[in-house]
């Protein structure tokens, strides 16, 4: 356990095993997604972890395999938009796409689409009002 300024806190990876005993997979699968995007753990530490647990019966290590495997639909989105639009297309019985897929780079910088269906020259971009508000930035 660390400190940050004076409060005790735990590791992501830490809180998601933690979560994995006591939430939903939807749930569990976007405090993974928050985590990786922020970069404070990654899907190798995780998998790790589980096989050091996995002898001392935590609870919810197969949830989390679970998830971690893609079993959850929402797995993959970056947002809520992204994650409901991932529901959406398994509602509709539509193909899953890979989800911030890089298409190229450009000054040394990645660049990734939300969505892009393999095979197909479709891309998706799920644009919210959280960082697009004025008409110029959308």
């Amino acid at each position: 356990m660390a400190e940050i300024d004076g409060v005790p806190t735990m590791s992501a990876t830490r809180t998601i095993i933690d979560l994995a005993a006591s939430e939903t997979s939807e749930r569990l699968a976007i405090a993974i997604d928050s985590a990786l995007r922020d970069r404070l753990t990654s899907e190798d530490f995780l998998h790790r972890r589980i096989v050091e647990l996995r002898n001392r019966g935590r609870a919810g290590l197969g949830q989390l395999l679970y998830v971690l495997e893609g079993g959850e639909l929402a797995r993959g989105g970056h947002s809520w938009l992204e994650r409901r639009f991932l529901v959406l297309l398994d509602e509709m019985a539509l193909p899953r796409p890979l989800t911030q897929a890089v298409v190229g780079t450009r000054k040394s910088r990645l660049i990734r689409v939300d969505c892009r269906f393999p095979g197909t020259n479709v891309v998706v971009e799920l644009l919210g009002y959280r960082f697009h508000r004025t008409p110029m930035e959308m």
